[in-house]
Parts: C-alpha cells; sequence; structure tokens
C-alpha cells in the first residue's frame, strides 16, 4: 500500500528531495568500478528546453556551478492558502529546515535552492584512545536564496542563526559593498566546509554552503555562472503560478548510478520505480499547486527518458505501482482501512486521482484535484503537528547533545583530560566547566572576557550569562536562557569525578553516560558550575520519565523509559541506570 507521504500530496515528497539528496550521499572519491556504467547523458537540444515554459529571472551568479537540483517554492502564499492556512504550527518549522533558515516563512516571497553534488574531503576523525583517524566526509555544496516581502533585520537574523558577540560577527565579515558577507562557519563543528550569509539586497538573503572555491566563485570579481541542464530548465520554466517547482537533472553530469538509486530509495520512492527508471532518466520536472479547480492537475512530474523505450519501462512500472496500491486497498476490509494514516475515502479518491500517460521519451504523471481535498487534507496535516513538531524536536536535540559531546571529547584531545569546573586555589568552584570549551568553540574573545579568579555571579562574569552559545541552549519552552538542560554526573562514583581518567579505564564506553538531559527543576545557568550528583532514587526526578543522553563513544541514548509503560515499579531500572551512569555492565536489561 503506498504510504501517506507518497499519497497526500507530492508537494511533500519533492521537500523530502530537498532535504535528504543534498547531504546523504557524497561524490565518489575513487573512480567507479569497470562494471558500473556511468551516467553521463547528453545535453537537450535548445528546442527541448524551450518548450519546458517562459523565460524567468534568476539571479544565477549566486548559484553554485554544475547544480543537480533546483527547488523553488512560495510559502507565504502556500501558508495562506486553504490547505496552508492554520497549519503554520506544522509548516513553518518543516519548511524552516528545509531551509536552514530563521526566517519566518510567511515572510518569504519565494525562495530558490540550488544543490550540487556534494564533494569529499578528508577529515580527522577523534578516536576513544585520543588518536584521530582520516576519513572522507562529505562536503554539502548549496546555495539559498530568499526573496522576502519586507527588508531584512540583519542583526537580528545573525542572532537567531548564531549567538556571537557583535565584535565577534565583525570579525567573520568579509567582502565589501554589493559583495559584503558573513563567514559563519559553525564553531561547534570541525567541518571542512564555510557557511556564508551574505544580503544581495536589503529584501534578499543568500545562504551559500560550500567549499571555499565556490565562495570565491560566488563573490569573485568575475562570478563564473553556473552551467548545467537543471540551470537552463529553470531558466524557462514558470515559476509563477505552482506553489512548488523541481527541476532535476543529471543530463551532462557523470555519477555513480547506486548513487543516485540510494538517494531516490531513502526519500520513499518504491525501489523497483527507482531500479527501472534509473537507467532511462534524463531530468525530472515538477510542480505542485493546489489552488487550481477540481479536476485539474494539482501535482505534476514529468520523467524525461533517454528513448521511447526507457519510457515505456518506465510508465509500465508506475502503473503497475498505482495498480497495486489500488488493488490493496479494494482487498481490505473496513476495520483495516480504519487504521489508516489518511481517511478512507479520501485515500480512495487520491488512488482514483492519480494519472499516468507516456509521450514519445516523456513520462508524465499527474495528481487531479477532487472535492474535499483542502479540507480534509488540511485536517489531516493539522492532526498530526505534534508528531511532527516531536520529530523535530528529537533530531534537534540529538544534535545539540552531540555536538556537545564533540566539543568535550576536543578538549580531552587536546588537554589529555575531561573538562571540569573553574576553581579558585583553596579549591572552591567558580566557573563551570563549559566556560573551558570556549576557545575550541572559536569563542576565545568571549573566553577572554570572564574573570577566571571570580565567582561564576561576580560583576564582571554576571553580564556575561547573557552570551550563552547556541549549542548550551535549553531546547524547552518551559527552561529559558542563559540556564542549560546538558549537564553531566560528577559526583563521587562516576567517571567524570575524576577528570584525570582514561577511556581506556572505562568498562563499557559505549553504554556509559557523557551528557545527559535533565528536567526543568535541575537546569542551571550555564556559567555556574554544576556538581551533578548520581542518587538512583532520584533519576526521575532529575532526567524525567525517560533518559535522554549521550555515551562516551558519541552514541545517543533515545529517551529510555524508566518505568515501563505497563508497570509502574521504577524498581528493575536502577540497576541498569547505575550501571550507564557509572560505566558498569549493565546488571539488568535495557527495555
Amino acid at each position: 500500500m503506498p504510504s501517506y507521504k507518497h499519497l497526500l500530496f507530492l508537494c511533500l515528497v519533492l521537500f523530502v528531495f530537498g532535504c535528504k539528496s543534498k547531504t546523504t550521499t557524497p561524490e565518489s572519491a575513487e573512480p567507479a568500478a569497470p562494471d558500473v556504467p556511468m551516467l553521463n547523458v547528453p545535453y537537450p537540444s535548445d528546442e527541448a528546453i524551450q518548450q519546458l515554459g517562459k523565460e524567468n529571472d534568476v539571479p544565477s551568479r549566486w548559484f553554485l556551478t554544475d547544480p543537480v537540483y533546483i527547488l523553488a517554492g512560495q510559502p507565504k502564499r502556500f501558508l495562506e492558502s486553504p490547505l496552508g492556512k492554520g497549519n503554520e504550527a506544522l509548516l513553518t518549522p518543516l519548511i524552516g529546515q528545509l531551509l536552514k533558515s530563521p526566517v519566518n516563512p510567511l515572510k518569504i516571497k519565494r525562495f530558490v535552492q540550488v544543490a550540487a553534488l556534494p564533494a569529499a574531503a578528508e577529515v580527522d576523525i577523534p578516536q576513544q584512545d585520543g588518536t584521530t583517524v582520516k576519513q572522507q566526509q562529505p562536503i554539502p555544496r548549496n546555495s539559498l536564496l530568499l526573496y522576502c516581502t519586507e527588508p531584512v533585520n540583519k542583526d537580528q537574523l545573525l542572532a537567531e542563526i548564531i549567538n556571537l558577540p557583535k565584535e565577534e560577527l565583525e570579525k567573520r565579515k568579509r567582502g565589501t559593498g554589493e559583495t559584503e558577507y558573513y563567514d559563519l562557519t559553525p564553531p561547534n563543528y570541525a567541518l571542512p566546509h564555510q557557511t556564508v550569509i551574505a544580503f544581495p539586497t536589503e529584501d534578499t538573503v543568500l545562504f551559500l554552503d560550500g567549499q571555499p572555491a565556490d565562495i570565491q566563485q560566488v563573490f569573485g570579481d568575475n562570478p563564473v555562472p553556473p552551467k548545467s541542464a537543471a540551470v537552463e530548465r529553470l531558466k524557462h520554466l514558470d515559476l509563477d503560478t505552482p506553489d512548488l517547482s523541481l527541476v532535476a537533472s543529471l543530463e551532462g553530469i557523470s555519477v555513480d548510478p547506486r548513487i543516485v538509486q540510494m538517494i531516490l530509495i531513502q526519500m520513499g520512492i518504491p525501489q523497483g520505480l527507482v531500479e527501472t527508471a534509473i537507467p532511462h532518466l534524463r531530468a525530472l520536472t515538477a510542480s505542485f499547486n493546489q489552488t487550481v479547480e477540481t479536476g485539474q492537475p494539482m501535482a505534476a512530474v514529468r520523467i524525461d527518458c533517454i528513448d521511447e523505450k526507457g519510457a515505456k519501462a518506465v510508465l509500465e512500472s508506475v502503473q503497475g505501482i498505482i495498480l497495486m496500491g489500488q488493488t490493496t486497498f479494494a482487498a481490505m476490509d473496513d476495520n483495516a482501512k480504519q487504521t489508516l494514516p489518511i481517511p478512507p475515502d479520501f485515500t480512495q479518491s487520491l488512488l482514483n486521482a492519480l494519472s499516468v500517460k507516456q509521450t514519445g521519451a516523456q513520462v508524465d504523471i499527474a495528481l487531479n484535484k477532487f472535492d474535499g481535498f483542502d479540507k480534509i487534507a488540511a485536517d489531516g496535516i493539522r492532526n498530526r503537528q505534534t508528531t511532527m513538531q516531536q520529530i523535530q524536536f528529537q533530531q534537534a536535540r540529538g544534535e545539540q547533545i552531540t555536538a556537545v559531546g564533540q566539543i568535550v571529547m576536543a578538549y580531552r584531545q587536546k588537554n589529555g583530560k575531561f573538562p571540569a569546573d573553574i576553581k579558585s586555589a583553596d579549591g572552591k568552584p567558580l566557573l563551570s566547566w563549559r566556560v573551558t570549551l570556549l576557545p575550541l568553540m572559536g569563542l576565545e574573545e568571549l573566553y577572554k572576557k570572564f574573570k577566571l579568579d571570580e565567582q561564576w555571579d561576580s560583576e564582571t562574569n554576571k553580564p556575561l550569562m547573557e552570551t550563552m552559545p547556541t549549542v548550551f541552549g535549553p531546547m524547552r519552552e518551559d527552561v529559558k536562557p542563559p540556564k542549560t538542560i546538558i549537564r553531566f554526573f560528577n559526583s563521587e562514583g562516576t567517571p567524570l569525578h575524576n577528570p584525570e581518567i582514561k577511556l581506556e579505564d572505562l568498562k563499557v564506553p559505549q553504554s556509559t553516560l557523557l551528557l545527559v538531559s535533565v528536567t526543568p527543576e535541575y537546569a542551571v545557568e550555564w556559567t555556574k558550575p554544576d556538581a551533578l550528583i548520581f542518587d538512583v532514587q532520584k533519576m526521575p526526578e532529575i532526567i524525567g520519565p525517560k533518559l535522554f543522553g549521550l555515551t562516551f563513544s558519541g552514541q545517543i541514548v533515545p529517551d529510555l523509559p524508566l518505568v515501563p509503560a505497563e508497570d509502574k515499579n521504577y524498581e528493575p531500572m536502577k540497576k541498569t541506570l547505575e550501571a550507564l551512569v557509572k560505566g558498569l555492565p549493565a546488571q539488568a536489561p535495557v527495555e
């Protein structure tokens, strides 16, 4: 049975494509094996390009060279439409995550996102024994242009993206005049690429993520315009009508087809269709516009194939998938249909509204609008707001605690010990261990402002609490900065009670907690020394009903329930928790 993601407007599928394909797979560093054919399809003719639509004004100088796909959309119009209205709570973070921007989507008139194939670079990866190993890591190559409905508040935007003092931001400013931009390389990660934000005009923002050569290409005196079939197709594609447009092309690009197959399968596209289409694929264009009249195509996908034979194979594969969905749905009894994520009548209407046809070397897939689509689809989205927000929160929380863990391990590698609270000559705690991490986060100037021989709330140190790095942010609405909920146990009997402890002394580093997320009652000011005492009886009080943490080996412990749902007895978990915190072999199974 096709999933909800496949059936409830193809727009979301395209959003998933925009999110995943740009960061998942690095460009192959080694030549493909001789038995693997390379996709090296010729560029289309000018006549074929002209048939795609009318000319558009796209400032191509802001895009990377050789893009593989271009995604364009109009968030404000969509969120004010019958389908989007009332669903801002869900779609705002969804679009924000896609765009990697804190700009309110209701203020974005249009966005154009361009992605080239990721490159790869050798990066030093810290190991448990303190050594480093060089590994190939992907370097994203993306650019994003936001056209806003009003002038952008530069200071506010930068403050939301990265919490840096004004003087630090000034140090990151590059260029002059029209080419002024900010190098906002995340200080919390050792990534071999730059994140750059520029302001071409007062209501236009550019995000660029790529290698230094990419940055130079865009901001150099003679920027090189992008050259690819995807750019040519975009220039002739009508961007004013649809809410969302996608142009993806492999024309003129040599790439291992296994990479493309993996990306598409990860998107959720049926594996059979992927394996059938890839050998014949030239390019894909798609659009979504839910404001059309009933009976008109609301979502349309055109697959351009190399020849008619390939188009026929793709056509038969798509027809088979639709037929399988219709047959499976018809065979379900009423009780089974009620368990579907969307109402049965809506599911049936979606299946009936799908159509596919072949014209020469092209295959067109369409989803026609039907009565009741706006209301039922909007209700379905609204009912899933909580689930989506929970998923996004879990992802963000995992990224945050992992980032802190990486900085802690980098500190240990550099100093031969784990970070500890800064103390006075007589042993009195003065400042938190978090302050000692600032130099490793690119915040040396902030670190130098602290009086290391004074308490955290002294006249000099207390105002500096307001400069809390984003990575320590509370991640909860019921906890406000400058407090943080990321802490570690450092009482007697726990590994970090002794900062000099060696990783090899840990019996089970892969299941020994390095960091934990605590409840609001146990949140502390990020500069305040915080001795978190382990008390097995108080663990539900300290960390809540579920444990969320990071181990010494960098593994996330995702919401381990302290009390099983069917059993309110906390006793079975005590030995397991003691083992997790103290670094002992587990004495009880983790359920």
